[in-house]
Formats: C-alpha cells, structure tokens, sequence
C-alpha cells in the first residue's frame, strides 16, 4: 500500500479521495415526547430531529404509527433523564481532560454565537475552509545551482512562503431563548400558532462552544502535521544541491528526498510526496468529522413544555449523547486514520 515516487502514477486511483468539506454541526434531536403531545393538533410535527432516524419528513413505520410513537415518547422520556445526570456528570469532570492534546492543539480563535439555516438541528457549526487550506501549501520549483559540474546538472529548490493558518467560520447558538418556528397546538377549543423557544443554558451553550472548540483545534491539529512539517522540510533542504546526469533526474533526487523527509516526520504513505501534502491536509481535516458521526456532539432536547399563556412551546436543551471533553485530538486527527 505504501506510495514509491516510481510508482506514484500508477497507484494515484488507488488513494483515498478526501469527501468535500461540509459543515461540522453540534446537533439536537427533538425527543418524540414532544410529538406525542402535539400528534393530534399537528400530522405532520416539527421534526427538529438531526443525525438520527427519525428526521424532517420522516415516513418511516415508527413515525406513522401514533402508538408506536407514543412508545418511543415514554422511551425517550426515560432517556433523557439519564441524560440530565450525565450533563451533571459532566459538568464536574475536571477542565484538564480537556487538555489531553498537545500544546499544538490550542484552539486559535473565537467560536462566535449566532444561529445558522439549519437551527435548532444545529446547535452549532464549523465550516472548514477548504479554498484557505490549499493557499496554505507553499509552492515548490526548482533553480539551477550557482556552480554546476563539469557533466550533469546541479539544482537547487526554489520555494515560496508557508501560507497562514485559516480562520475557520465556526458559531454556537447563544444562551437564552431563541424563536425556531410555529407549532399547531389545540388549546381551549382553538387551534393556536405557538412559537417553537429552543432554550440553551448558559452551561448548554459552554458546552456547545466546546464542541465547535473540539473541531477548531482538529484543524489546527491537521494544519501543523502538515503545513508546519512542510515548512521544517522544506527549510532543511533549502541549501542543498541536488546533482544527476540529467535535469528530469535531479528533479527526481530532489523529489525522493523530500518525500524521505516527509516519511520521517510522520507523514501517511500515500500523502508524502509533495504533489500530494495538500491531500493529505485535508484529509486530516476530514478526521474531525468522526466526533459527529459518533454523536459525540449530539445534544437533545427536554420533554416540550407548553406555556398557554404566552402561547409558546419550549424546548429546553439538554446534553443528550455528547462526550466533549473525552476526546483529544491527537487520538482523532492522526495519520493512521486519514
């Protein structure tokens, strides 16, 4: 499996192509508690579901079947008391485990509040900026040697600068209450038009910048192993002159040495040609992805409550399956696994 410069060409359709960037969601599901409640006034509910089965235009046999449904509502119902003790739980575990990366894991900049489209199914979001990443790769050309030998050709590498570390777009909805939408409910004989409150603690919201937090430093992570090692290779074969019998020979030399340098440093096998660094930025970036598809960043929601009153539903955030805090990201932005 390992990637020679020989046999670069030939095994280029072997290597893994990196999924295009996408947004990286701190995500809520809406327990079906709240459909339950609401089943009669309303066929088709809110659906404020994300990465679970049951999803906006769900027609799947569960959601058709109102007994079905309230079944899972009293499931769903215990759930989530287990899952206010594990917000508890977690709200005591200590700030250094969060800290389990290195200090090239620090996060570099502000997870900022605000709401995205896609709110309340996401509570929070990280868009990797991919068009920043790849400016970020320096150039690689090469320069005769200021002394050539009497046969063959001596060169030198000719580089351009290490681009910056991007700034990532990443938001988390804001503590308090937010207006996500209009509920149908049947109240006193009417049918009214509530408005649908996604409440967020100031502790929910902590938590939900930390998971932003966790994919802003997996980024960082992903731009050292690759950038800042680039940089130190390249700058330790600044000065050398690389001499072969022919140009297309020395062009060769220059790029097998390199490509030693990128093994050494850690480099994956299929990413350590230099053709091939911006490739494998980004699929490191991509590593970070398995915190959502893990549901380490899936919050959910309390049982809807109903306030008449003011005629709103609310829907109180809640932990549900995260595990921020858990998960450094040295264990998850790694070359074994881009």
């Amino acid at each position: 499996m390992a990637r020679q410069h020989r046999h670069a060409q030939d095994q280029q359709a072997s290597r893994p192509s990196p999924a295009s960037a996408q947004g990286l969601d701190a995500q809520a599901s809406l327990g079906n508690a709240f459909l339950a409640e609401t089943l009669a006034s309303s066929a088709g509910a809110m659906g404020l579901d994300a990465g679970t089965e049951h999803g906006l235009a769900c027609n799947c046999q569960t959601c058709a079947d109102p007994l079905a449904l309230a079944q899972r509502a009293a499931e769903e119902h215990a759930e989530a008391e287990d899952a206010e003790a594990k917000s508890e739980a977690l709200a005591e575990v200590d700030a250094s485990a969060a800290s389990e990366d290195d200090a090239d894991d620090a996060v570099l900049q502000a997870v900022v509040p605000g709401t995205g489209p896609e709110f309340p199914k996401s509570l929070g979001r990280t868009d990797p900026d991919t068009a920043a990443l790849a400016a970020t790769i320096p150039h690689i050309g090469f320069k005769p040697a200021s002394q050539q030998p009497t046969t063959g050709v001596a060169i030198q590498l000719q580089t351009g600068p290490v681009g910056p570390e991007p700034t990532h777009p990443a938001w988390a909805t804001p503590a308090g209450d937010t207006v996500s939408g209009k509920q149908e409910v049947k109240h006193g004989g009417e049918t009214l038009q509530y408005d649908v409150i996604v409440r967020v603690s100031a502790d929910m919201h902590a938590q939900i910048v930390a998971a932003e937090d966790e994919h802003l430093a997996d980024l960082h992570r992903a731009y050292q192993l690759v950038v800042g090692q680039a940089g130190r290779i390249l700058g330790a074969q600044a000065n050398t002159v690389f001499t072969a019998p022919t140009a297309n020979e020395a062009v060769a030399k220059v790029e097998n040495q390199l490509e030693a340098d990128a093994l050494a440093a850690g480099f994956n096998e299929f990413y350590a040609l230099p053709e091939f660094w911006l490739d494998g930025l980004i699929a490191l970036a991509e590593c970070t992805r398995e915190r959502d598809h893990k549901l380490w960043h899936s919050f959910d929601y309390d049982a809807a409550e109903f306030d008449h009153d003011n005629q709103q539903v609310v829907l109180v955030v809640n932990a549900g399956r995260t595990e921020i805090g858990k998960h450094s990201s040295a264990k998850i932005v790694d070359w074994n696994l881009a």
